[in-house]
C-alpha cells in the first residue's frame, strides 16, 4: 500500500506522487488530496528525520490506512483536503488564501455540510462505530486497494 510505505519512509514524495492510483474510489482521492498537505513538493524527500510526520499526524495517517483496508464506502461529501479539519481551515488566514488561489469551491459553505455528515474526529470513517469495528477487526495490509 503506497500510503503506508510513504508514511514509513520507504518511498519518496516523488515516488508517492508518481504512483497515485487511477481509480473512481472517492476515499483514495480524498485521502490523497489530504496527504499532499503534509509533505513538500519542492524537493524530493522521505517522511523521515526533519521531514517525518508529527505523531498526531502519523496517528491520523494510520486511521486513513485502516479505512482503506476496510470494505466500507466513503460517505463524506466532496471537499478539498477533507482530512484537514474544515473548522480550522475556515479560521486560518493562510488556508483561506490557499483556497482562494488553488481551490475552485466555496469551502466555507461546504464546511458546514461536511461537518454535519459524520463524526469528523474519525475521518475518513463516517462514525465512531465503524472506526471501533475496524480497530477490533483489522485487515491485512493491501486487502482493498493499492493506495
Amino acid at each position: 500500500m503506497l500510503l503506508r510505505r510513504f508514511a514509513s519512509g520507504q518511498l519518496t514524495n516523488d515516488q508517492f506522487d508518481n504512483n497515485m492510483p487511477v481509480t473512481p474510489d472517492p476515499a483514495i482521492a480524498a485521502i490523497w488530496d489530504t496527504a499532499w498537505a503534509y509533505y513538500s513538493d519542492f524537493k524530493e524527500h522521505r517522511l523521515t528525520g526533519q521531514d517525518r510526520l508529527h505523531p498526531d499526524t502519523k496517528r491520523a495517517w494510520i486511521r486513513w490506512i485502516m479505512f482503506l483496508d476496510t470494505e466500507l464506502k466513503y460517505l463524506w461529501p466532496a471537499i478539498s483536503q477533507p482530512g484537514n479539519d474544515p473548522v480550522a481551515q475556515r479560521e486560518s488566514a493562510v488556508a483561506a488564501w490557499l483556497r482562494a488561489v488553488f481551490v475552485r469551491e466555496d469551502k466555507s459553505s461546504n464546511a458546514g455540510i461536511f461537518e454535519s455528515t459524520g463524526h469528523y474526529p474519525v475521518w475518513p470513517f463516517i462514525s465512531q462505530k465503524d472506526y471501533r469495528e475496524a480497530l477490533r477487526n483489522p485487515r491485512r495490509p493491501g486487502k482493498k486497494n493499492a493506495a
